[in-house]
């Protein structure tokens, strides 16, 4: 979310970003497991361009795989930013204590310590998004968790389903033949 943010201008380019910032972002912090897999409209960049997120937990080659077959549907190819490496450890502990525990008094402060220690990397991922696109093409920042939960090619088929929604195709150009 915070790598999307910045791409879009929800947040500072540089400079530091308080807690105030960052708990404005929508979902930041707040992404539940069902929300996995679903590639959402987080606004559009400087240029126009729509930016995405999605949380694909660890199916990071089947959500890249999947999503790279969107042109046969009519829809922009999109770029992909992995934002995984940027993720720190007080992300993952703050958000597990947060979301998967249900104990955000605990976790939350963890996670926008984490983020804003993470914020050259991450302006960094948001950067290079812009640089990497071009033409017809949009942004899916993909984040995750490390939770377990449904298999890759369901989460996959899920991601390229809420893209090409997101998109405006018919659910019926996805049906007509595999995803994967």
């Amino acid at each position: 979310m915070a790598a999307a943010a910045l791409r879009i201008g929800a947040l500072p380019a540089s400079g530091a970003c308080t807690a105030r910032d960052l708990l404005a972002v929508p979902a930041f912090d707040g992404q539940l497991a069902f929300e996995h897999g679903i590639v959402r409209l987080m606004g559009r960049d400087g240029a126009g361009a729509p930016v995405f997120v999605l949380a694909r937990r660890r199916s990071w080659r089947a959500v890249t795989a999947a999503l790279a077959s969107v042109p046969r549907f009519g829809a922009p190819r999109p770029v992909l930013v992995n934002t995984m490496p940027a993720v720190n450890w007080e992300m993952r502990v703050g958000g597990f204590l947060s979301r998967t525990l249900g104990l955000p008094g605990l976790g939350r402060p963890l996670v926008v310590h984490g983020t804003r220690r993470a914020l050259p990397r991450l302006r960094r991922l948001a950067a290079v998004a812009g640089t990497v696109g071009g033409g017809d093409r949009e942004g899916v920042a993909g984040g995750g968790s490390t939770a377990g939960g449904e298999g890759a090619a369901a989460m996959a088929a899920r991601a390229l389903g809420s893209y090409l929604a997101a998109c405006g195709v018919r659910r019926a150009a996805v049906d007509a033949g595999p995803v994967l």
